[in-house]
């Protein structure tokens, strides 16, 4: 009877059975020998379905760390080296895709567009990595031509910084000061224009009084 709950993959009721048999007569046959296998199979099954209950909570460490587990005691176990592949690869997405998401969270573009990028290249549809990372390269491109602007304002290279905060507009239509920026950069360009205009106006009316 044991033997054929065994030959069935029944675990459990092998186990009890030969635990039976070793209980009247210890050294009865295989039945310790069997009884060992039946135990290392049943904590095999039951911690394959517990690797596969973690997958579908997407517990993707926890259920590699199951499968490496059950690999190591019998590396041929069902389906254990494609679920410990497909584990391990979700992990590392999910993984690079927090990392991401929360760079992205706290304005840090660059790490941002990092892991995003390489979520993206491990899998192409996931969540909303694929968006995410081209605002992260958007706001990125932002942060230069702001920074820039406000370098060349700052200086009062004021076509410099017209060019760049019509650059940030176009971009962002509401990004934070930008406006104000640009329509002060133009007044100031306007008074700079003036002033050159009269100083030349100045210049030419003291040549003419000199001859």
């Amino acid at each position: 009877q044991g033997l054929d709950l065994y030959s069935q993959g029944d675990w459990q009721q092998s186990l009890n059975t030969f635990g039976t048999i070793i209980s009247i007569d210890p050294a009865y046959g295989h039945a310790l020998d069997m009884l060992e296998e039946s135990r290392q199979r049943l904590q095999l099954e039951e911690m394959y379905a517990q690797g596969l209950q973690l997958m579908e909570r997407d517990d993707w460490a926890g259920a590699a760390d199951m499968f490496r587990r059950v690999q190591s005691i019998s590396p041929g176990y069902q389906k254990v080296g494609v679920y410990l592949r497909q584990a391990e690869h979700n992990k590392a997405v999910s993984s690079l895709y927090r990392r991401g998401r929360r760079a992205y969270g706290e304005a840090e573009w660059t790490t941002a567009i990092e892991a995003l990028d390489q979520v993206v290249g491990m899998e192409a549809d996931y969540l909303d990595a694929a968006r995410l990372l081209q605002e992260a390269i958007r706001e990125k491109q932002l942060q230069h031509l702001t920074e820039d602007a406000q370098e060349t304002f700052e200086a009062g290279h004021w076509v410099e910084a017209i060019e760049h905060y019509q650059s940030v507009l176009a971009m962002k239509a509401d990004y934070p000061f930008a406006e104000a920026r640009l329509a002060e950069a133009r007044r100031q360009r306007h008074i700079e224009i003036a002033l050159a205009e009269g100083w030349h106006r100045i210049q030419a009316q003291s040549w003419l009084g000199a001859i």
